[in-house]
């Protein structure tokens, strides 16, 4: 026989396969939060008695839509040598939704700027006098050096974009940084 440190009695491995007490003894002891082992309370929870009813009309519930709690792009102004369509693609960018745009995360995805990186709906800008092409510039050449935030900027924002993803996301960022 071998004694634990409790000095209760285990059964040698040499002279049975059980390497501690019989669990009868135990059994009223071992309990999970306060249930014993084997207690209904550790059955699986019943089936449902409520249907769900499933109708094709109704729309999924805030924030699981793709677009929940974006502002609609068609509500922007267009700045000048842009389209509407152009300010949309520049949304979706933004938001990462195509071409890996990268932009909500440091800029925030309303626009307001977080610690890293500056709002860009308040019409004040740090690296441009605000103009599409001002915008564009900074965007396609990056930050290197903030001037009020933490986070540099890369070029393109870090992202692959083409030159018309380049010029959407200009507008799009233009757009929201001009009243409307």
């Amino acid at each position: 026989m071998i004694t634990r440190r409790n000095h209760v009695p285990m059964q040698s491995h040499k002279s049975s396969c059980r390497l501690g007490p019989p669990l009868g003894r135990w059994a009223a002891a071992v309990s999970i939060a306060g249930y014993p082992m084997g207690s209904s309370a550790f059955a699986s929870a019943p089936a449902s008695q409520v249907q769900a009813a499933y109708s094709s009309a109704a729309l999924p519930p805030e924030g699981v839509h793709p677009d929940a709690g974006l502002e609609d792009a068609s509500t922007l102004p267009t700045p000048p040598g842009a389209t509407q369509a152009e300010v949309a693609l520049g949304s979706r960018i933004y938001h990462g939704q195509v071409s890996n745009g990268t932009c909500a995360g440091c800029h925030g995805s309303d626009g307001k700027g977080s610690p890293v990186g500056a709002d860009l709906t308040a019409g004040a800008w740090l690296w441009s006098d605000g103009s599409l092409e001002g915008l564009t510039k900074t965007i396609s050449e990056g930050v290197a050096t903030p001037k009020k935030h933490l986070g540099a900027m890369p070029p393109l924002g870090g992202s692959p974009l083409s030159a018309a993803d380049l010029k959407a996301v200009s507008a799009y960022v233009w757009s929201i940084g001009h009243p409307h």
